[in-house]
């Protein structure tokens, strides 16, 4: 009895697991069907719509006319840059004329310039003869042994406006007209009655002198008078001088 029952419980066992074994070949083959179905719907949809899809024609890029405009412009752009290379060639050969004519004309400006600049070395040497003839080396000496005895251990300035007071008065109708004449005027220098005027000029009392017979001059012609004292109408007072004008 036990064994017959164990062995109808197995034959249950077998069939059970059979059904379940179908019920699932059963499931995947319905699966795949259906796979099946909707892809054969989709590719016949998909050739169908290529059919119906038109057919496109072949068009030319630019018409007839649009070709004719486009060889017009690239002729145009041909001639201008053959046009612009021939420009380019003529400037660049047009500089070595110019510097041969440059090279030309150089010896006649140079010339000119030698001519130009001869009258002006001429007016110069003039002038110095002119100074030389008109002022002597007695001149020379005589105003700057006055310059020191006046101002010696003054400034440079103040040496050059005892120089200009010297010449205004040589140049002035109411004094003598040499530079000698003015010094030894009688009351007029103290530096002569004192006998200060008998000293060695400093360097810088001779070139105080050569300045002012080169034409320097520190005032007006008007201005004469040098002295510590107030004479006339004062112009400048420079150290303890005061110098005045007439």
């Amino acid at each position: 009895m036990t064994i017959e029952l164990k062995y109808k419980k197995r034959k249950e066992g077998k069939n059970i697991i059979s059904k379940k074994l179908l019920n699932k070949n059963n499931i995947l083959f319905g699966v795949f069907i259906v796979i099946s179905v909707i892809g054969f719907i989709y590719c016949d949809t998909y050739v169908k719509g290529i059919k119906r899809q038109p057919e496109q024609k072949w068009q030319p890029r630019y018409t007839q006319e649009e070709w004719q405009q486009i060889e017009i412009e690239r002729n145009s752009e041909q001639f201008v840059k053959e046009t612009t290379q021939e420009f380019e060639a003529e400037t660049e050969t047009e500089p070595s004329d110019s510097i041969e004519e440059e090279t030309e004309t150089e010896p006649s400006d140079s010339i000119e310039e030698e001519t130009q600049t001869e009258p002006s070395n001429s007016i110069e040497e003039e002038t110095q003869t002119e100074l030389e003839t008109k002022y002597t080396e007695n001149d020379f000496e005589l105003l700057a042994r006055v310059i020191e005895a006046e101002a010696g251990g003054e400034s440079d300035y103040h040496k050059l406006c005892v120089g200009t007071v010297v010449m205004n008065r040589v140049d002035s109708e109411k004094y003598p007209s040499s530079i000698e004449g003015v010094i030894y005027q009688p009351g007029q220098y103290q530096c002569v009655t004192n006998s200060h005027i008998n000293k060695e000029p400093s360097e810088s009392s001779y070139e105080a002198a050569e300045s002012i017979l080169d034409g320097r001059r520190m005032f007006r012609s008007s201005v004469v008078y040098q002295a510590e004292f107030i004479q006339g109408k004062v112009v400048e007072k420079v150290g303890n001088t005061y110098f005045c004008e007439d």
